[in-house]
């Protein structure tokens, strides 16, 4: 069967036709990433033929893929953990004036994820508590 009639085209077309050589070349073909490499044999000045070898890496340009779309959710948990650490500071900052100002105990509720701190005053020292 001819490369045409199995719908072979372009750089993939000349490639395996023997027009080029290739080295870790990617194409594109019905849906599959493929990496070629050709390479002409020669002995004596004389062309004996050529090596060709197509790799399928489909599954590892979607794993790549997956990869990055992980990376893209770890940077926005990361982004979402550090705020929540900043709305955190700020509030046991006002807890700790509270404490200063009235002393005793003071427990805060972030009704956002139901995380708890507790800060407790005694004699000029403040403790404080967080639990999820």
């Amino acid at each position: 069967m001819s490369l045409t009639a199995l719908g072979v085209q372009g750089r993939l077309y000349d490639v395996l036709s023997g027009a080029d050589e290739a080295h870790d070349e990617i194409a594109l073909h019905r849906g599959r990433v493929l990496v070629m490499n050709r390479m002409m044999i020669d002995k004596d000045g004389r062309r004996l033929g050529s090596v060709t070898t197509l790799r399928d890496r489909t599954e590892l340009a979607q794993l790549e893929r997956e990869l990055g779309s992980f990376r893209s959710s770890t940077e926005l948990l990361r982004a979402q953990a550090h705020e929540f650490a900043n709305q955190l500071h700020i509030g046991l900052a006002l807890t700790q004036l509270v404490c200063r100002r009235r002393g005793g105990e003071v427990a805060v509720t972030n009704t956002a994820d139901g995380a708890m701190f507790t800060a407790r005053m005694s004699v000029g020292r403040l403790a404080m508590e967080v639990s999820r």
